[in-house]
C-alpha cells in the first residue's frame, strides 16, 4: 500500500492532551487536520471552516444571521471539550485560519482521558502558529472576499393563486368562499395595488446577496534565541437585510470583528524556555429593531395578499390580523448593538532536568481570560394603518392599528467574566535501543466567575505511561512515510490515569485505568485505524 502524496506531508505527529505522538504508534482514535484545508472553505467561523473536515465532527448551523455564532458542533451526538494551546477555550471565534497550526479531534476515552469527565464528549484541540526556527523575517498578507446568498428557497404563492386556493380550502369543508370573484380579478390583474396587493416580502425586505471580507497580516521568524508569530486580522460580514437612506444609523445585521494574536518563544538559557501567548479581540454585531430571526419567521408567515408595503400617503401598511408591517420592522424601527471585547494571556514556562536524569523535564504554565459584553437596543414601535374605500362616497379613510413610539435607548443587558487556568507536568522520555519510554505526571487547576453566578473551579491530576519496542532494519516498509529508518515491528503500550473534581465542594473522584496493547512483537503487521 503507498499514501497518496497529499497524506505525505510533514504532519507524522498527533497533538495530543499535554504532547505529541507519532501516528506510527497511535493507537487512539483521532482526526487532524491542517491550515492548508482549512483556508479551503472561506467562513467568518472556524466550526464553519471545519465542516466535513473531521470524521465523526458534525456542525449545524440555524440562524444564518451575520455575527450570530450559535453553531451547534457535535461527535457522536454530543458537544465536545475545546482547547486552544493547552488550556480550556472559551470563545472559538476568536480564532480564525491563519492564526492555526493544527485542529485535532480526540474521539475515545483512550485519547481524552488525561483530561477526566470533562473530556468525556470528546476533545477538539486547536494548536495555534509559532514562529519558524529560520533566519530573518516572514511577512504574509492575505485578502479574501466572498458573497453569501439563499441558495434554495420556495416561491411564495401569488396573492391571485394563494386567494383562489383558500376558497377551494373553505369549500371543502363545506363553508362559503371569503374571496369574490372580483377580489380574484383585481389579484389576478393588479388592478388595486392597495386595496389587492401582491407583495413579494423577500424581494422587499432581503437582499439578493451580502458581502463578506476578511483581511489578514501576520509577521513570523526568529532573531536570536526568540521565535515570534504576530497576526492582525479584519474581518467585515454584511447583512442580508435591505436598508433605507433616510436613516442616520446602521439596521443591516452585520458584523465587523478585529483580532490580534502574538505568539512569542524564548529559549533563556541551556535548560529553561518560556512562552508567551496574547490574544485580543474586539467585535460589533448589528441587527435591525425588528430583530432579525422575528423577521425571518414573519417571512414565512406572511401571504403576499396580507397588506400593501406603503399606503398612498407613505404610511406603513397593516391590519388588525397583521400588526407588524415587515418593511417597517426591517428598516423603521431602529436597530440593537451587542459589543464584545475579551483579552487572554498565557505564559508556559519548560525546564530541562536531563542534569539529573536523561529525558527528564518539567513545565508549568498558567493563562487569564477576561471578556466584557453589551447589549443595547434602541427600537421604536410603528403603527400601521389599512385603506379603507366608502363604496358609496368613494371617499377614502385609513384605519390606525398599534402606535407610533419614541426610539428607545436601554441597556439591555453587560457580563463580564473571567478564568484563571494552571498547569504543571513532570515529564521523562528516554529510549534504551529498542525500547522507548513516555511517562508523564500532571495536575491542573481551572478558577472561573461567570457574571453573576457562583464561582466555579475545576481541579484535577493525571498520569501517562507509554512504551514501544521499535528495531531498526536496513529495509523500509511500503507503509513508511518518514524516515528510512522506519520500524517493522511495534508493540505500543499506553496507560493513562485521571482523577479529578469540580464545582464548590471537592471530592475523591474515582481512578479508571485505561490500557491498550498493540498485537504481540514478531507478530505485528501494518495497521491503520480510520474513525
Amino acid at each position: 500500500m503507498q499514501l497518496l502524496p497529499s497524506l505525505q506531508d510533514n504532519d507524522s505527529l498527533y497533538q495530543i492532551l499535554y504532547g505529541q505522538q507519532r501516528k506510527a504508534v497511535s493507537v487512539q482514535a483521532i482526526s487532524q487536520v491542517g491550515q492548508r484545508d482549512l483556508n479551503r472553505t472561506f467562513s467568518t467561523s472556524l466550526h464553519g471552516m471545519l465542516a466535513g473536515r473531521l470524521a465523526g465532527y458534525n456542525v449545524s448551523y440555524a440562524p444564518g444571521i451575520p455575527g450570530d455564532e450559535t453553531f451547534s458542533p457535535t461527535l457522536r451526538g454530543q458537544s465536545p471539550m475545546i482547547m486552544i494551546d493547552g488550556s480550556p477555550a472559551r470563545n472559538i471565534t476568536s480564532i480564525n485560519p491563519e492564526q492555526i497550526e493544527s485542529v485535532t479531534l480526540l474521539k475515545d476515552a483512550l485519547a481524552t482521558t488525561m483530561y477526566g469527565m470533562r473530556a468525556s464528549n470528546g476533545v477538539l484541540l486547536i494548536t495555534t502558529r509559532k514562529g519558524e526556527k529560520t533566519s530573518g523575517q516572514r511577512i504574509s498578507f492575505t485578502a479574501g472576499a466572498g458573497i453569501s446568498q439563499i441558495l434554495k428557497s420556495y416561491k411564495p404563492l401569488s396573492s391571485y393563486d394563494y386567494a383562489r386556493l383558500y376558497n377551494e380550502a373553505l369549500a371543502n369543508d363545506g363553508q362559503p368562499a371569503i374571496y369574490s370573484q372580483q377580489d380574484l380579478d383585481h389579484y389576478r390583474n393588479g388592478t388595486d395595488p392597495y386595496g389587492h396587493p401582491n407583495v413579494d416580502w423577500r424581494d422587499e425586505v432581503l437582499k439578493k446577496n451580502a458581502l463578506t471580507q476578511r483581511y489578514d497580516l501576520n509577521i513570523s521568524g526568529s532573531r536570536g534565541n526568540a521565535r515570534y508569530f504576530v497576526d492582525l486580522n479584519y474581518t467585515n460580514q454584511a447583512g442580508p437585510f435591505q436598508t433605507a437612506s433616510f436613516n442616520k444609523y446602521n439596521t443591516n445585521a452585520d458584523m465587523q470583528r478585529y483580532l490580534v494574536r502574538s505568539n512569542v518563544d524564548v529559549q533563556i538559557n541551556r535548560s529553561i524556555s518560556a512562552s508567551l501567548n496574547l490574544h485580543g479581540r474586539i467585535q460589533n454585531n448589528n441587527e435591525p429593531g425588528g430583530f432579525g430571526p422575528s423577521i425571518m419567521q414573519g417571512l414565512l408567515n406572511t401571504p403576499n395578499n396580507a397588506y400593501p408595503v406603503l399606503n398612498p400617503d407613505g404610511s406603513l401598511g397593516g391590519n388588525p390580523a397583521y400588526p407588524d408591517n415587515l418593511y417597517g420592522e426591517t428598516v423603521r424601527s431602529g436597530y440593537a448593538n451587542l459589543y464584545a471585547r475579551e483579552i487572554n494571556a498565557e505564559l508556559n514556562i519548560k525546564a530541562d532536568l536531563g542534569d539529573i536524569t536523561k529525558g527528564l523535564w518539567f513545565r508549568i504554565g498558567g493563562s487569564f481570560y477576561t471578556n466584557f459584553t453589551e447589549y443595547i437596543v434602541r427600537v421604536k414601535q410603528n403603527a400601521v394603518y389599512q385603506l379603507y374605500v366608502d363604496p358609496s362616497s368613494g371617499g377614502t379613510t385609513y384605519l390606525k392599528t398599534g402606535e407610533d413610539t419614541d426610539m428607545g435607548n436601554v441597556r439591555e443587558s453587560s457580563s463580564t467574566e473571567r478564568f484563571f487556568y494552571t498547569d504543571a507536568q513532570l515529564g521523562w522520555t528516554r529510549g534504551f535501543g529498542d525500547h522507548h519510554f513516555n511517562a508523564l505526571v500532571g495536575m491542573n487547576y481551572d478558577n472561573r466567575i461567570l457574571g453573576s453566578q457562583l464561582p466555579q473551579f475545576f481541579l484535577g491530576g493525571n498520569a501517562r505511561l507509554q512504551y514501544d519496542f521499535r528495531k531498526n532494519t536496513s529495509s523500509r516498509p511500503p507503509w513508511a512515510t518518514t524516515a528510512p529508518t522506519a520500524t517493522t515491528r511495534t508493540a505500543a503500550m499506553q496507560h493513562s490515569l485521571r482523577s479529578g473534581s469540580a464545582g464548590t465542594s471537592p471530592k475523591k473522584a474515582s481512578s479508571t485505568p485505561l490500557a491498550q496493547h498493540a498485537e504481540a512483537a514478531g507478530h505485528l503487521r501494518p495497521h491503520r485505524q480510520c474513525l
